[in-house]
């Protein structure tokens, strides 16, 4: 069985030029067609403030080479100070994979993973309930055990007060 975080992180590749999540919060241009691709800078930027802006509204002159490294701010939502990463649509920034892997998928790994995670717990509570009840078959025969010795103390006890 495959780990649900696993699948997750692979995510099926996003190339469609009318992908939902790959647009431009403030023209909704879509991802450009592999012939209009720029080699050098991203079609796409990531915002730290969580806006994929295209490269025209965030550097209509061109990107810096320290694009990556500067403070900037966000054209969608004009919040200041944020950092940015580049994002052509292939292939999600790292750590940030789950945010552009299809609805679909996503919910089939939860629902992987909470098959897998409810299961152990069914087979952790029937080893504990197959425990306790062999602990309350054991204290059973030790109640026995007892009633048996208290009842031969008491015939003890009755045969040294009658004699």
């Amino acid at each position: 069985m495959s780990s649900p975080r696993q699948a997750s992180s692979t995510g099926s590749p996003r190339k469609n030029r009318n992908d939902p999540i790959f647009h431009c919060r403030v023209c909704f241009k879509g991802l450009p067609t592999a012939a209009s691709k720029d080699p050098i800078q991203p079609p796409f930027w990531l915002t730290s403030c969580g806006h994929i802006v295209c490269s025209d509204h965030i550097f209509p002159e061109g990107a810096p080479e320290n694009a990556t490294v500067k403070k900037h701010c966000c054209p969608y939502c004009e919040k200041g100070d944020i950092s940015l990463v580049g994002v052509d649509g292939a292939e999600p920034p790292e750590g940030l994979k789950d945010y552009f892997t299809p609805a679909t998928e996503l919910v089939e790994n939860l629902a992987g993973a909470l098959k897998f995670q409810y299961d152990n717990v069914l087979r952790f509570a029937a080893h504990y309930k197959s425990l306790a009840e062999k602990l309350s078959e054991k204290l059973d025969n030790q109640k026995s055990v007892l009633l048996r010795v208290k009842d031969e103390l008491l015939e003890a006890r009755e045969l040294k007060n009658s004699g």
